[in-house]
């Protein structure tokens, strides 16, 4: 390359940087820096990039050595199972199976049909008028909206009146439905009686399901027969509305999702009436409790409380008597 289109080649860079930077687009502007050049670092300085490095190179490392676990967590439901409910630890909803098609889906036709038994109870109290409960504690089942996981061939799911059931996935039949009536303390004024599904925990021979119900019970069940299982809070369950930081409203604290199962502990959100309408709220805390035994093991205060990080940002003592903040929908 002679040198007048070496100076034009300069000159369409010098172009594109000079109007960034200068504003001009001559060749000769572009011999010229575009930035201020830094000859000296002080001392300081340079430490602070010395240890930035180090920091980004640490967590380098650690971003790789993660990535294989979270790929594997994010390859779908393993052989054809469900067992939770986005499908798999990264919630991908996405099942290998391939029996279905786009060649044979016009094929397909209803095999079982499952007739929950929020049905009957709905039918036997029709209205919010009805004896036995307040006036506006009508039973509904318009709220349905679980997912049901699979584990070894078994269904299980959670119905709007928080009732859960065991189905033969094959079949249909049902195996066990359990009935914590917690209908019975009335229409939870935030959503009503609203459902998204169960969690799954299992360890050598003992398997377990976990329900969180909309008056605010974590239940621990026997997968094979549905029996609450002795031993795990008072009765089989935890009452979700104690240990909190202070007395709650026991109709407007819910859960209505499942629970999240991670190594030896069951973690549970809240749905609370969030809305601004009110000053003090009640507490939206994230908890964990013992698989086996429902001890609390960790609570994340999703308002800060003393001594925690970012309580300087609720101004006038506001933490000590808000709430709202909750994790409502699926872990």
């Amino acid at each position: 390359m002679d040198g007048r289109r070496q100076a034009a080649t300069r000159g369409r860079r010098g172009s594109v940087l000079g109007r960034q930077g200068t504003g001009r687009g001559s060749a000769r502007g572009a011999e010229r820096p575009a930035l201020p050049v830094l000859r000296a670092v002080p001392p300081e300085l340079s430490n602070w990039l010395r240890e930035t490095s180090l920091i980004m190179r640490v967590l380098l490392a650690l971003c790789l050595a993660a990535l294989p676990a979270t790929l594997s967590a994010q390859q779908g439901a393993p052989d054809g199972q469900w067992p939770v409910y986005g499908g798999d630890a990264g919630s991908t909803k996405y099942s290998a199976l391939d029996q279905i098609h786009e060649g044979n889906a016009d094929q397909v036709s209803v095999l079982w049909q499952w007739n929950s038994p929020d049905n009957a109870l709905a039918g036997l109290n029709p209205s919010p008028s009805s004896s036995g409960f307040g006036a506006n504690s009508g039973l509904s089942v318009a709220a349905f909206k679980a997912t049901p996981i699979m584990v070894d061939g078994v269904l299980y799911i959670r119905t709007s009146l928080s009732l859960v059931a065991a189905i033969d996935a094959a079949s249909g039949e049902q195996l066990w439905a359990f009935d914590p009536k917690s209908y019975e303390a009335g229409r939870p004024t935030n959503l009503g009686f609203n459902s998204r599904g169960v969690a799954h925990w299992s360890e050598g021979a003992e398997s377990r399901i976990f329900l969180a119900t909309g008056d605010s019970r974590l239940w621990a069940l026997d997968a094979a027969t549905g029996v609450p299982v002795a031993g795990f809070g008072g009765d089989g369950s935890v009452d979700l509305k104690s240990g909190l930081r202070r007395e709650v409203d026991g109709r407007a604290y819910q859960v209505i999702s499942p629970p999240l199962v991670v190594g030896d502990v069951v973690v549970v959100g809240s749905s609370i009436f969030d809305g601004p309408r009110y000053k003090t709220a009640d507490p939206g805390d994230v908890r964990a409790f013992d698989v086996r035994t429902g001890e609390l093991r960790w609570a994340f205060h999703t308002v800060p409380q003393a001594g925690e990080l970012g309580i300087d940002t609720w101004e006038d003592d506001s933490w000590q008597y808000t709430g709202n903040t909750n994790v409502w929908s699926i872990m």
